[in-house]
């Protein structure tokens, strides 16, 4: 396949991650707890077609001749910063400032962890989270 063409096709499905990315983010904004996450894109791999050679006597040296292949998506990663503390007015409700996050049980006994801060107590006045009663 022509270089030229599959750099570009490379760049094509990097940005398609990041569409999905950002269509995951706009999709979660209501989402009580919801961090957005963040993608970083990469060089991909070089051809060398030319090494380079030192300066030697008189002569300067050369730089080598590359040509790149693309891009790739080097990481996705989660935005974990503080979101606007806002008052509920329900007693139970609390928010984190700065990094941590809840600790849950799940409904099999194991352990979850969440930034939704909306709580209530159930019918067995056990404090769980509104949105999903762990």
């Amino acid at each position: 396949m022509n270089r030229a063409l599959s750099a570009g096709l490379s760049g094509i499905a990097a940005n398609q991650q990041k569409m999905d990315v950002t269509a995951n983010n706009l999709a979660n904004v209501s989402t009580t707890g919801f961090k957005a996450s963040r993608v970083a894109f990469q060089d991909a791999y070089y051809n060398t077609l030319q090494t380079g050679r030192a300066a030697s006597g008189n002569l300067g040296g050369t730089s080598p001749m590359q040509v790149g292949s693309g891009v790739a998506v080097g990481s996705i990663s989660t935005l974990m910063s503080a979101g606007n503390v806002e008052t509920t007015g329900e007693a139970l409700d609390a928010a984190i400032d700065g990094a941590g996050m809840f600790c849950v049980k799940t409904a099999e006994g194991g352990v979850a962890y969440s930034r939704d801060g909306c709580f209530q107590l159930d019918n067995a006045n056990t404090l769980v989270m509104a949105s999903s009663g762990l």
